[in-house]
């Protein structure tokens, strides 16, 4: 058995399923989603589980198997020793700061795992093809944010993680807009970045801005932001100046949100963010010859 633990926004939940496909074309084998942290754990997580809602995606999941009675206990222990409980075969295969960080916001648990003969420990970010040659009953966590579990398997991501056709007049309009300028994407992560993680410095943002400005032709900023009000009236801050073309995309919120996405996936050049969306948006931006800015990290460590 093999089963990967999903959690977090749509862009975790987009490389953990990207992760475990990987897994899937590469050992042959069914991978089952632990969905517990979004059904027991009582932490409401962005808008919940979406990639069944957004790209049609039927999975298999943990909380299929598993009685709503067991939920005290899974909040008590976390759902993967819970599960060692249940299947004394079953080991971790984790990255590790992420798994002991999720344990904490989750569950409100400490702890400290040995990794020995029954766990593994991956560094968080890295990729090892031959983590598919690992046998028997696996438990996999982390982000999985290495870009190569991507391209490894490139072609049916692309066709599994395709967005439905905008159905709204605001974004088909933004769309073609992107299509036919000079577009460069640059995302604006505050929200849930201001804690506990630290927002990028505005340095980076006036240095990414200066230089797609001299790199790009007659440019065009399109700012996607989950906090439209600090950037509508803190623009200047990023290196912007007021004759430039700057269009604010202001009207995807709520279980909309995933159309931030989509759109900058159409932008000819990206300024990134220290955040998951923004990488995944680049992942699944195809355009040919794109510039792509990002920070040194793509995630700030925990």
């Amino acid at each position: 058995m093999r089963i990967s633990h999903i959690w977090g926004g749509l862009a975790n939940q987009m490389l953990i399923y990207i992760f475990s496909r990987f897994i899937e074309e590469t050992t042959g084998e069914k991978v089952i989603f632990d969905d517990l942290t979004f059904k027991f754990s009582g932490i409401h997580v962005h808008n919940g589980y979406e990639l069944d809602r957004i790209f049609n995606i039927k999975s298999e999941f943990l909380s299929e198997f598993i009685s709503p009675d067991a939920k005290d206990e899974v909040r008590k222990s976390g759902p993967y020793e819970y599960l060692k409980c249940q299947i004394p075969s079953l080991r971790l295969v984790a990255e590790l700061p992420v798994y002991i960080e999720w344990m904490k916001y989750f569950y409100n648990l400490t702890i400290t795992p040995i990794f020995d003969s029954t766990c593994y420990s991956i560094p968080r970010g890295s990729f090892f093809s031959s983590i598919s040659k690992l046998k028997g009953d696996l438990y996999y966590i982390g982000i999985w944010e290495s870009p190569l579990w991507f391209h490894s398997i490139r072609d049916k991501m692309l066709e599994e993680l395709r967005f439905p056709e905008f159905d709204d007049v605001y974004n088909k309009e933004q769309k073609e807009r992107i299509l036919n300028t000079n577009s460069i994407g640059v995302h604006i992560r505050r929200g849930d970045m201001l804690h506990p993680f630290p927002i990028l410095d505005m340095k980076y943002y006036r240095m990414a801005i200066a230089y797609m400005r001299n790199a790009v032709l007659d440019p065009a900023f399109y700012l996607f932001t989950d906090d439209k009000k600090w950037v509508t009236e803190n623009y200047l801050s990023l290196g912007l100046e007021k004759n430039d073309r700057i269009t604010f995309v202001t009207e995807n919120t709520g279980y909309n949100s995933y159309k931030d996405m989509q759109l900058m996936t159409s932008c000819r050049n990206l300024v990134l963010a220290n955040s998951t969306f923004s990488q995944v948006s680049s992942l699944l931006n195809q355009t040919p010859g794109k510039i792509v800015l990002r920070p040194d990290k793509t995630l700030l460590p925990y």
